[in-house]
């Protein structure tokens, strides 16, 4: 059997700034244990999840005219699409959140310092009232002080993890979704989000924007030790190159580890060929001087 495929994993162009700090972390932070570990690729992924779901409840709002048509039609509805979206919806929050709880743990397992407490609202309440100023530096400690949209997130959150389902209404004056929910309201008012895919970006973009913070300054912590990075398969075999976290890493950056098992008669096969590859080389051949001068 001849497997002829080739897979391409290594993207740094597509990278932000926690994908460059999960892929370096572990070289410049070899005491991590496996909750530290947890905690980088959760709050990667559990930011992903909420992009993701953000997507999804794009594609089910229309649907929800469906049950308002429904109740039209023959005066009741199940209101199985509202409830649908409305469960989206209310995990994208909670992923949000999630993210943030991660990052948290992060931010703890970087500075074990005197007074940074392992609790991710305590830690927001402290900075927010100066008691950490003279402890965290002073990029962590802006970024959590100018995130004034987290009370808000932990309110809702907090009620979504112990609340029952809410529900989405399409209004057709304004062809926009509101979402309803009657345990999150205050004296026996429903909580009622009359945009609730506007709140969702915003919501969105705002924790884009405090990780982006956050772990920008996380990365230049890293420290300038090579990892094995893999650059993805081909006809079965894994290509992989050495990796240091430089400035701009491209496609072309570090040096191939595979130029013996990527070449036929000195020819390289690899489809994905690039600038490491070509520098590999470069070494190989001032190896090859090196040793004729000896």
């Amino acid at each position: 059997m001849v497997v002829n495929y080739t897979v391409r994993t290594f993207a740094p162009e597509l990278w932000g700034e926690m994908d460059r700090f999960a892929t370096f972390f572990s070289a410049s932070f070899p005491e991590s244990t496996s909750r530290d570990r947890r905690a980088i690729s959760g709050a990667l992924n559990h930011f992903r999840k909420a992009v993701v779901l953000r997507n999804l409840a794009e594609k089910l709002r229309s649907n929800i005219e469906i049950d308002r048509n429904q109740l039209r039609e023959k005066g009741y509805t199940a209101a199985e699409n509202s409830s649908e979206s409305a469960a989206v919806i209310e995990n994208i929050f909670t992923e949000l959140y999630s993210a943030i709880d991660c990052t948290r743990k992060i931010i703890v397992f970087t500075h074990k310092l005197r007074g940074v407490p392992d609790s991710t609202r305590k830690l927001f309440r402290r900075v927010k009232a100066g008691l950490l100023d003279e402890v965290l530096p002073t990029e962590l400690a802006d970024a959590l002080k100018q995130a004034t949209w987290y009370e808000r997130l932990l309110a809702i959150r907090d009620e979504l993890t112990h609340s029952d389902l809410g529900s989405c209404h399409f209004d057709e004056a304004t062809r926009k979704v509101a979402y309803w929910h009657t345990g999150l309201g205050r004296q026996d008012r429903p909580l009622i989000i009359e945009d609730i895919h506007g709140r969702l970006d915003s919501d969105i973009n705002d924790v884009n924007l405090f990780l982006g913070r956050v772990f920008k300054y996380l990365n230049s912590l890293l420290i300038d030790k090579p990892i094995v990075q893999l650059c993805g398969l081909t006809g079965g075999k894994a290509l992989i190159r050495e990796l240091r976290p430089t400035d701009k890493i491209t496609f072309d950056s570090g040096i191939c580890l595979s130029v013996n098992w990527i070449e036929v008669d000195g020819v390289a096969t690899c489809p994905l060929l690039c600038g490491a590859y070509q520098k590999a080389k470069m070494c190989e051949g001032e190896t090859i001087d090196g040793d004729n001068t000896q």
